[in-house]
């Protein structure tokens, strides 16, 4: 399996943002600033890797989360 190239520009670029129940977030104050502070690094690309570490290499989800979240230095 391989990540096709849109070198035509067909598939419009995703914009990824998180979606939480404003109860939790009404609950969980703290949980905005960390889902924001990911959201100002992830991009579709970083997506598209992660998830391919996953499905194809079978690594596990919590490793492979653990590594980008370590990598943008979003957690120590």
């Amino acid at each position: 399996m391989v990540i096709l190239e849109d070198d035509k520009g067909i598939q419009p670029a995703q914009n990824l943002i998180p979606a939480v129940n404003t109860d939790f977030l009404n609950d969980h104050p703290d949980v905005a600033e960390v889902l924001n502070e990911l959201a100002a690094v992830l991009t579709t690309e970083d997506l598209a890797e992660l998830n391919g570490r996953v499905s194809i290499d079978r690594e596990k989800p919590e490793d492979v989360a653990a590594d980008f979240l370590s990598e943008k230095g979003l957690v120590s």
